[in-house]
């Protein structure tokens, strides 16, 4: 799930109706080529036929994606660009339940931070609940840092307690929820904790539709966070693209994606993922994936 990953980085209805702005129009003639070529090549694999373009991201405001995020999380790059960045504990301490019921009113009246919080509130519990949260120390060595670590543990287990037996708010769709709302955050998890929209393998054996609707959707979601600028969501449309879990797999599109992500803040995709993509791409795909990587940097990150 690469819960650093979306920690440190760190997608609604009618997202083509509000962010309707597909990012593949005519801006010259080399860059018309290079969609044209990656519009042949994904069109069996993606469905886009004939005149229909591929989307590589929905445009979006970089004010609205604010509005819609932590403003302690909320970190800019540039006038139109940012990341999310998540180091904090994921709620303040003190009972896990009591803080959740103080967020509901907000969160029922359609608040996407309040429902969001929520739902890194219960995933926080549940995770130390579960035993997830602690990896415990190496055999004989035990230092502060890892007596800190238990102290921690204990505390939140704790304050988890009276939460453990609200199944009224630990089934609640919280992640799905904050996303339809509008959280950018949410957006952004929603392709990661698959696991709190579809559930577990059984679940997924027993209900294969819910496993296409969240592959259509946490693209959808990602595409839109990408519009608003934001490195994580480009970053994650690269290993999507890459590793053909979510979407039809296409190293080019990955390549382009790594590059824009790279674009916004050097280094965000890694030296050594940009040369294993290139090493699997043709001199011609290369050429395509860099003009495809500035329509989407002109796109989502520029004035």
């Amino acid at each position: 799930m690469k819960t650093k990953h979306a920690l440190a980085a760190a997608v609604t209805l009618g997202v083509a109706a509000v962010l309707s702005y597909l990012v593949v129009g005519p801006v010259g003639d080399q860059d018309s080529v290079a969609a044209q070529s990656v519009r042949s090549s994904d069109s069996q694999r993606s469905g886009f036929t004939g005149s229909k373009q591929v989307p590589l991201v929905l445009r979006g405001s970089i004010e609205d994606a604010r509005r819609r995020i932590d403003p302690t999380v909320f970190q800019p790059l540039g006038a139109k660009a940012y990341q999310i960045l998540r180091l904090d504990d994921a709620r303040p301490p003190g009972d896990a339940l009591g803080y959740i019921r103080g967020l509901i009113p907000r969160s029922k009246s359609g608040d996407p931070l309040a429902t969001f919080s929520i739902y890194l509130a219960v995933s926080d519990c549940r995770n130390y609940l579960s035993g997830a949260a602690d990896r415990g120390p190496p055999v004989g060595a035990v230092g502060t840092s890892d007596l800190k670590n238990l102290e921690k543990t204990e505390r939140k287990i704790s304050e988890c307690a009276a939460l453990s037996t609200a199944r009224d708010i630990t089934e609640e769709r919280w992640l799905e929820t904050a996303a339809r709302q509008g959280s950018m955050e949410a957006k952004l998890y929603y392709s990661i904790d698959s696991n709190s929209i579809i559930g577990d393998a059984a679940d997924r054996v027993s209900h294969p539709e819910k496993v296409i609707e969240w592959k259509e959707q946490s693209i959808s979601y990602l595409k839109e966070v990408a519009g608003t600028g934001n490195v994580d969501a480009i970053a994650r449309l690269s290993s999507a693209y890459e590793n053909g879990i979510m979407v039809d797999q296409n190293l080019e599109l990955a390549y382009a994606y790594a590059l824009a992500a790279n674009m916004v803040k050097p280094d965000s995709s890694g030296p050594a993922l940009i040369s294993n993509l290139e090493s699997n791409l043709s001199a011609r795909q290369r050429e395509s994936g860099v003009l495809l990587s500035r329509r989407i940097y002109k796109s989502c990150c520029t004035l």
